[in-house]
């Protein structure tokens, strides 16, 4: 019934589409349910994957709500406003079916009030965005890849990631500090062997391997350098997409260093938007 009535899914508007009173429905809502498994259930009937890879995207959404007494009630940042507002904010976990370009929602959570937003301290945000993953970690077992935008390019969520095994596609700032990897003859002389060829730059693209165009977009061209980011402490297949109308360009990172950066760059904010518009 949650998938078919119309207006807000609420106690009261649950109780016109059924035999049952609001009452019901609030006491049934109090109680435990497995709602993680039931979306799983589903996303199983459905044989997402079951033509070609799945990849797992995240990414947070607010809910305009005004009130004093709301649970959750703090301030989040509103995409379409471009600032933090008053409201409410629900951290989504999906799956992307690649072959079918599908999205379906594994898991939603509310983010609780009174969390600083900063990845500094002993439990932020960034964690309670970390412990989502790894609640759901169980039913992605066959899930290598996640993806998620710019805001979650952060030490405590690459340092996550390594730690359950699983890669990270985001994106990066434009002036990101990165470090190339040395790729070239090593002289030989006493001392360690040289790690970094230099800072990495982003006004000459002589410096980066082109790869080629994007299959989807052939304007905008993509190029390769595995870097060092002294930030993160983390070696990442950064991949340079640059457009031939705007002249304007992105970074895009990925923890797997063997990754085809034609794949990579097919991973970025358009699997977020199918997250919350199919």
């Amino acid at each position: 019934m949650l998938f078919s009535i119309q207006g807000r899914i609420n106690f009261e508007n649950l109780s016109r589409f059924s035999f049952y009173d609001e009452s019901t429905f609030r006491r049934r809502f109090s109680q435990f349910f497995d709602w993680l498994g039931f979306n799983q259930s589903l996303i199983e009937s459905a044989k997402v994957g079951s033509q070609g890879q799945v990849i797992a995207v995240t990414d947070c959404s607010f809910i305009s709500k005004s009130g004093k007494h709301t649970f959750g009630l703090d301030k989040f940042w509103s995409g379409c406003l471009g600032k933090a507002k008053k409201g409410l904010e629900i951290s989504v976990l999906g799956l992307i079916d690649v072959f079918t370009a599908k999205a379906w929602v594994l898991d939603v959570t509310q983010t609780p009030a009174d969390l600083s937003s900063k990845e500094e301290g002993k439990y932020t945000r960034i964690n309670f965005y970390i412990e989502q993953i790894l609640d759901c970690l169980p039913h992605l077992t066959s899930v290598l890849y996640f993806v998620a935008d710019g805001f979650y390019a952060k030490k405590k969520i690459f340092d996550a990631f390594s730690g359950m095994n699983k890669h990270l596609i985001t994106k990066l700032r434009p002036d990101a500090n990165l470090m190339f990897k040395f790729e070239g003859t090593h002289e030989k002389r006493k001392g360690a062997k040289n790690k970094y060829e230099s800072k990495a730059v982003y006004d000459d693209l002589s410096r980066w391997h082109l790869i080629g165009n994007d299959a989807k977009y052939d304007y905008l061209t993509v190029y390769n350098r595995i870097c060092y980011s002294p930030q993160f402490d983390i070696w990442l297949s950064v991949i340079l997409v640059f457009n031939t109308k705007t002249k304007q360009y992105i970074l895009l990172a990925s923890t797997d260093l063997a990754q085809n950066p034609l794949e990579n760059s097919g991973r970025t904010k358009e699997n977020l938007t199918n997250l919350y518009y199919t």
